[in-house]
């Protein structure tokens, strides 16, 4: 029996740390966006902002985000809340350890090479090398009062 089309979806789901260059029609980001907007949210409030941005916007900002931590580190630019716990437990802490350290050993990164693992961890500001980004916000005065509710 053929697979259907959901579970195809999420049996071939990958998480990519290295993207081509290739451009990315507007119409194609726009379908995405349209799609992605029917996913679940309690009650559809919905309280995230999407921006799109490539070429030469895009360029700039990285520029200004790997300035910017170059120069301060990253704690001016810590959350005002955390989305990850703050304190682990077993079996979590153990699961998001070997994930971490799999996904460093792939990218050539030693545990306890600390320049390697900053290195990678800045791709993530650099949009991983895809052409198109997408930055995700979260409206403080909702999404901020919601978590500390719960």
């Amino acid at each position: 029996m053929p697979e259907n089309p959901v579970d195809a979806a999420i049996n071939t789901r990958q998480s990519a740390r290295a993207f081509l260059p290739t451009p990315v029609a507007r119409d194609t980001v726009e379908k995405l966006l349209k799609l992605a907007a029917r996913s679940a949210s309690g009650s559809n409030i919905q309280p995230w902002r999407v921006r799109v941005i490539g070429g030469d916007v895009k360029k700039r900002m990285e520029k200004a985000i790997l300035d910017a931590v170059e120069r301060e580190g990253f704690e001016p630019y810590r959350r005002e809340w955390n989305y990850y716990p703050v304190n682990w437990r077993e079996p979590f802490h153990g699961r998001r350890r070997k994930i971490g350290w799999d996904m460093y050993s792939l990218l050539g990164v030693a545990k306890g090479d600390f320049e390697g693992t900053q290195r990678a961890r800045m791709r993530n500001y650099e949009f991983f090398g895809a052409p198109v980004g997408m930055v995700f916000t979260l409206s403080l005065s909702v999404g901020l009062q919601f978590c500390r509710d719960r």
